[in-house]
């Protein structure tokens, strides 16, 4: 999980503090010069990648685990009947 998790999350820190993409987190604050206009802009870039960050560090690897239990539990219920006929 570490491995996974550094790439996935280090774009999103550097968004969130104002690192990149015209410092996102101040402007979503509404400091700065013009960012009454930017602003809902910032949020939605610092919300999607919030999201997709859970996505790939949540909700990939349960569906993962979920279809592979799957997968086994279908080849066990296969193997039974080819067996019994």
């Amino acid at each position: 999980m570490i491995f996974r998790f550094d790439p996935s999350l280090m774009p999103v820190l550097q968004v969130g503090m104002g690192g990149d993409m015209d410092r996102a987190a101040l402007t979503s604050l509404g400091l700065g010069e013009g960012s009454e206009a930017q602003a809902p802009l910032a949020i939605v870039i610092i919300g999607g990648l919030a999201v997709s960050t859970i996505i790939t560090l949540v909700f990939v690897p349960v569906v993962y685990t979920l279809l592979d239990d799957l997968g086994i539990w279908v080849k066990s219920r296969v193997t039974k009947v080819l067996h019994v006929a």
